[in-house]
């Protein structure tokens, strides 16, 4: 039989792991373009520089305007979900 936890409130190491990974995962991918385009290094690091831009702006302002007004988490009381993302979305609305 196993066990469910169900989180209302993600703890903070949750919260820094799961960004952490998002900001290491954009910079990897950053990289990719730049090793790809290694041969023309100004379009590679152009690339790099626009792919990073482009996913800070998906994840951390277009989502918490589209996607987090949706959300459970941003109707529950005293609640976080594990992006933290709930907790900016009121201030940009």
């Amino acid at each position: 039989m196993s066990s469910t936890t169900i989180h209302t409130r993600y703890p903070l190491s949750s919260i820094t792991l799961y960004n952490g990974v998002t900001v290491a995962h954009f910079g990897v991918a950053a990289a990719g373009l730049v090793i790809a385009f290694s041969r023309w290094p100004v379009v590679g690091w152009l690339l790099g520089v626009a792919y990073v831009i482009f996913a800070f702006v998906q994840t951390y302002l277009i989502m918490p305007l589209t996607v987090c007004p949706y959300c459970v988490y941003r109707t529950l009381n005293d609640s976080r979900c594990v992006t933290g993302l709930n907790l900016l979305s009121p201030r940009f609305s």
